[in-house]
């Protein structure tokens, strides 16, 4: 399988992508109903919040294709010390190649490295506990699963917090999990 994976990133202070096309990543995702899944703290409710996310933050935006065709985006962020959290939301042609891309991701993200080496030696996620196709999700790409913890995911539509589920990926994990 053939992978590409974008980083939309500000280079000599020019973006590498314009608004449209961001926007129309997100744009995609309500159309086949994932922004219910990949957004359902309510943060992101619209195409201009997400480009807003996107540009105005430390959030770092990786758009994942294959044969040039895009299977989604991904991005971290809560930068920590040498760890982030990722997210992840595939379009519905990506079904067949999920594990494959969110490894590919996974490994894209954790093998960045500047004039000192590596970047990046963790990758966390917090996962909504009632989100079953999510937490199997990770589990398929090779996350370790620390545990279930109370309260980490909102779901406004409840007007209230859930469960949620704890875990991790480095390097090591990845390339021999």
């Amino acid at each position: 399988m053939t992978i590409g994976i974008f980083h939309y990133a500000e280079i000599d202070g020019v973006r590498n992508a314009t608004d449209s096309a961001i926007r129309g990543l997100f744009s995609r995702a309500v159309e086949e109903r994932r922004e219910v899944w990949t957004f359902s703290s309510g943060g992101i409710v619209s195409a201009d919040a997400f480009l807003d996310e996107m540009k105005h933050t430390r959030s770092q935006l990786f758009v994942p294709d294959h044969l040039g065709e895009v299977m989604g985006f991904v991005w971290a962020n809560n930068f920590q010390a040498r760890s982030c959290e990722m997210h992840f939301c595939f379009y519905r042609a990506a079904k067949p190649y999920l594990d494959t891309l969110g490894k590919a991701c996974l490994g894209h993200v954790l093998n960045m490295q500047d004039a000192d080496g590596y970047i990046l030696d963790l990758v966390t996620g917090i996962t909504p506990a009632w989100n079953k196709a999510a937490v199997g999700f990770i589990k398929s790409l090779g996350m370790v699963i620390l545990g279930e913890i109370p309260n980490a995911c909102f779901r406004p539509e409840k007007g209230k917090s859930f469960p949620g589920i704890v875990s991790y990926c480095t390097r090591e994990v990845l390339n021999h999990g």
